[in-house]
């Protein structure tokens, strides 16, 4: 409870976000959290990605500079899952640590699509790496110099150098042909008009004589009907504004001309948010 109710607060901090941070397919983390620990003559670097919003990130990098040759670094790095009833390992998500000298090491991230839902009233993912690797000298004693957790001296990570990736999806949205059928006042923000001519519209030779997007909207039955009033609901949807339909009104005229009524009857009854 204690972590859903943070989570709560910080979902409009996230939602501001997610019109501020880049969103390139493979991208890295676009800030990162980099200390330094000297000690005489030693100085040793520690970087981590910042958490930050995406759901597209494939891979993040962390690194040590400094680190003596003769020094080692041991521990693990784990990627997880955070879900409704806690955090999951992600498969293949342990990395050990244990090596001499400097650390680059890049942990990887499943699609976005196999993140279990950790808010589902908002549809948001979360993913956490838990960062947790001490450092020990030439003579296998640990540096207690190093890290900033005053309780866990000699580990880097504890203290704020984990961090996480979330991912908000708004949920997709589609208003069924008895929506559109029953308001014809809420065509207007779609550019398209109930008197449009069907098939000139997707690009089709469907019917003779013509029909109208609303005669199409109020087709019964099966077959090229089914189409029609299919096909004119998701026209409609992927044009408002305010649905988050699936697909675009290109996507949805394609679908249209491949004869795909299947599809379209699932984007539609998806739910509709409109009026």
């Amino acid at each position: 409870m204690k972590r859903k109710r943070m989570l709560r607060l910080i979902i409009p901090v996230i939602l501001v976000l997610a019109a501020m941070l880049p969103a390139v397919a493979g991208a890295e983390a676009p800030t990162r959290d980099t200390r330094s620990w000297t000690d005489g003559a030693i100085t040793i670097t520690f970087s981590t990605p910042e958490t930050y919003l995406a759901c597209n990130s494939m891979y993040d990098v962390l690194w040590t500079q400094g680190v003596p040759e003769n020094w080692t670094l041991r521990g693990a790095v784990t990627v997880r899952f955070i879900t409704p009833d806690g955090p999951v390992t992600v498969p293949g998500g342990d990395y050990p640590v244990d090596q001499p000298g400097d650390l680059n090491l890049t942990v990887y991230y499943p699609p976005v699509d196999e993140w279990p839902i950790t808010v589902p009233e908002w549809n948001l993912r979360e993913l956490h790496v838990n960062v947790a690797i001490r450092v020990y000298d030439e003579n296998g004693n640990y540096v207690p110099w190093v890290g900033d957790d005053p309780g866990s001296p000699g580990w880097l990570g504890p203290w704020g150098q984990d961090w996480d990736v979330y991912c908000y999806k708004p949920p997709e949205e589609g208003c069924t042909p008895g929506y559109w059928k029953n308001h014809l006042d809420a065509w207007d923000a779609t550019g398209y008009n109930p008197s449009d001519d069907f098939d000139t519209t997707f690009g089709v030779d469907l019917f003779d004589p013509d029909i109208t997007l609303d005669d199409a909207i109020r087709a019964k039955g099966g077959k090229e009907n089914r189409i029609a009033r299919h096909g004119t609901a998701a026209l409609l949807s992927a044009a408002q504004p305010d649905v988050d339909y699936p697909d675009t009104e290109a996507g949805v005229i394609a679908l249209v001309q491949a004869g795909d009524a299947d599809t379209l009857e699932m984007y539609n009854e998806l739910g509709c948010p409109l009026d």
